[in-house]
């Protein structure tokens, strides 16, 4: 009888090894370049795109709302009516 369970157990431990490894890879991934949860608003706009700023920072001027996504990397979009 535990001729029959190996081969089904043996398989299940190779799929748990693989899920395991791309959780591994996963965690590596976020670790990396860690994703905000929240947002923060900043009071002074960029004035580059590499100005000081960490993820989730926020600011905005009269036409530009500026997103940090990165450390000190920043992405702009125009705002119009």
């Amino acid at each position: 009888m535990s001729k029959e369970i190996d081969p089904l157990i043996s398989k299940e431990l190779r799929f748990i090894k693989r899920e395991i490894n791309s959780l591994r890879n996963a965690i590596a991934d976020i670790e990396e370049e860690p994703t905000p949860s929240f947002l923060r608003l900043v009071e002074t706009a960029p004035t580059a795109s590499a100005y000081p700023g960490k993820p989730g920072d926020v600011a905005y001027d009269a036409s530009t709302l500026y997103v940090c996504v990165a450390s000190n990397t920043w992405k702009k979009v125009t705002i119009a009516w």
